[in-house]
């Protein structure tokens, strides 16, 4: 190989890793924009179609949708909501759900809303999806699933990204149906129908919201896929330069072969460990909730909230009643079911915001953001009698007992767990299926 040769082809790899670096960067991936004009049908809708008085003017700007609501508390649940309509009408004016656009192939939506009225800033972003199996809007015309994700549209001055995978089927929905097993997670393989609606517990008021933005996109390749593209690139290119230069030494191009191997292995299996080693640590195995490493991130967002905003934040401990009885007489595989069961049963009851984790054995704690001692309590007597409703494994029923506290802006987070801690064991000492809050 000539000197200009060996040149060339470095400076072909060192461009090609630049290359790749920018990719690594900005990412390489595929969108879809929602187009904000008179593609589709935009049209506004509030509580009056339920007999409530709210009201909702809608304004096509050419860089978005504006519009206005005033919330007034004349229905039970007072809304408003834009609704963009990603299906054509026929020639009845009818709109064509079942030939919605699949969203399945994204991972992400980026929002980028404004939003201007009471507090809480917070909205709902609804993904609706027709499925034959459970949608028949002759007889239900709310039966489109509906794909949900609250978000804070001022938290982020240009928009933010929201994982698809954190969105939730809503509970009430889910409620009122019988949906088959395979079809009550979220879906998105046929969307006619996306809303921006007022959040699940509006502020009376007036409000503005102007729409600039929601793409939909998905990352072509990792960025562990660019780095091992990178690092394979350069790994080739030397043993291709060996295999050239030296190719009357075989036995040391044999031994770089096995050298790359190994070192391809090495590097496979530190990625599936390292996978491995990050699931383990931050999510409990059995119930696939948060543990304790799991919620340490959690508790210190909400304690820098309470210092530098004054944002109220509560825990509950819960724990199962006389759960080493049900292992004792009933074995260990439905203690282990009636577990799973609770856990889910408590996160299918909670906010979005709220966070669910399992502290060990039979407890489980529940970090309540943006909640005051009351409202904690409140949640935590919900789930009370949810749980003594509620008929396990082996048709048993089991109770739980509830400690709450809300953390002071001078204490420890040590010392906020421990008086959580205290009311719980006053509600079990006390008799148990009950709540206890620590003032």
């Amino acid at each position: 190989m000539t000197s200009i040769n060996r040149y060339l082809i470095l400076i072909l790899l060192i461009f090609t890793t630049a290359v790749l670096l920018l990719t690594y960067n900005i990412g390489l991936y595929k969108t879809f924009t929602i187009k904000l004009d008179d593609t589709y049908s935009i049209v506004g809708v509030s509580d009056q179609i339920q007999g409530g008085e709210t009201t909702i003017e809608v304004e096509k700007r050419a860089d978005g949708i504006f519009f206005r609501c005033d919330i007034v508390p004349a229905y039970q649940w007072p809304y408003c909501e834009v609704k963009i309509h990603l299906v054509p009408q026929n020639e009845k004016g009818i709109y064509q759900f079942q030939n919605g656009l699949d969203l399945s192939e994204y991972d992400e939506v980026f929002l980028d809303v404004d939003y201007n009225g009471p507090k809480p800033e917070r909205l709902r972003f609804y993904i609706r999806n027709y499925n034959l199996a459970y949608t028949n809007l002759e007889t239900d015309e709310n039966s489109m699933k509906i794909n949900e994700v609250e978000f804070e549209p001022n938290a982020y001055k240009r928009g933010e990204f929201v994982q698809l995978s954190d969105f939730n089927v809503t509970s009430w929905w889910t409620g009122l149906r019988e949906i088959p097993t395979e079809f009550q997670g979220r879906e998105f393989t046929n969307v006619p129908l996306l809303e921006i609606a007022s959040a699940g517990l509006a502020e009376y008021g007036e409000m503005e919201v102007f729409i600039h933005e929601i793409t939909f996109r998905r990352l072509y390749i990792s960025r562990e896929n660019l780095l091992f593209s990178i690092i394979a690139m350069w790994v080739s290119s030397a043993i291709v330069y060996l295999v050239v230069q030296l190719s009357s030494y075989r036995l040391r191009l044999n031994n770089a072969k096995i050298s790359k191997n190994r070192l391809l292995e090495i590097l496979h299996a530190l990625k599936l460990e390292k996978n491995q080693i990050d699931k383990m640590a931050k999510r409990d195995e059995l119930t696939g909730l948060r543990n304790r490493a799991g919620l340490s991130k959690h508790f210190s967002e909400c304690g820098l909230a309470l210092t530098e905003k004054n944002k109220p934040f509560s825990i509950i401990f819960i724990d199962i009643d006389f759960f080493k009885l049900v292992n004792d007489v009933h074995g260990h595989n439905t203690g282990d079911d009636i577990l799973i069961s609770f856990a889910q049963a408590i996160y299918n009851n909670i906010r979005i915001a709220d966070k669910l984790g399992r502290w060990g054995g039979e407890e489980f704690i529940l970090i309540c953001k943006n909640s005051g001692l009351e409202s904690a309590v409140a949640t935590a007597e919900k789930l009370c009698l949810i749980i003594e409703d509620k008929v396990f494994a082996d048709n048993l029923k089991i109770t739980a007992s509830f400690g709450v506290a809300q953390m002071r802006s001078d204490e420890s987070t040590r010392a906020f767990i421990e008086r959580a801690d205290k009311a719980l064991y006053d509600a079990k000492a006390n008799g148990r299926n009950q709540v206890q809050a620590s003032k």
